[in-house]
């Protein structure tokens, strides 16, 4: 058995829920096409995010690893697009005209 191992650190779970959700969803459909013996996704209470995916075999390992670079960075602007998108949803009038002074 072969594994791969995502380790991130998160300012608190809220966030770490956010990037566990987009992880879950993006390897779940990764499943069949590079032939993960299993998933797994944990979030600690102090925002630590672990992802492990298990492999049969080597080669197989491999060949994931050749497109594991795309699911770090779809991760990082996933992450920041919905992040963005959560405090957007929060904003009062009062923050809206500080941001808008801002950019």
């Amino acid at each position: 058995m072969y594994a791969k191992v995502y380790q991130y650190k998160f300012p608190g779970i809220s966030e770490a829920k956010v990037a566990a959700a987009f992880c879950s969803d993006y390897l779940g459909q990764k499943i069949d096409e590079h032939n993960f013996h299993g998933l797994s996704v944990l979030i600690s209470q102090e925002g630590d995010l672990t992802i492990l995916i298990k492999f049969d075999d080597v080669t197989k390992l491999k060949s994931f690893d050749k497109v594991a670079d795309q699911f770090v960075e779809d991760l990082k602007n996933s992450f920041v697009s919905v992040s963005y998108t959560h405090l957007r949803a929060h904003e009062t009038r009062h923050d809206l005209v500080c941001r808008l002074l801002l950019e």
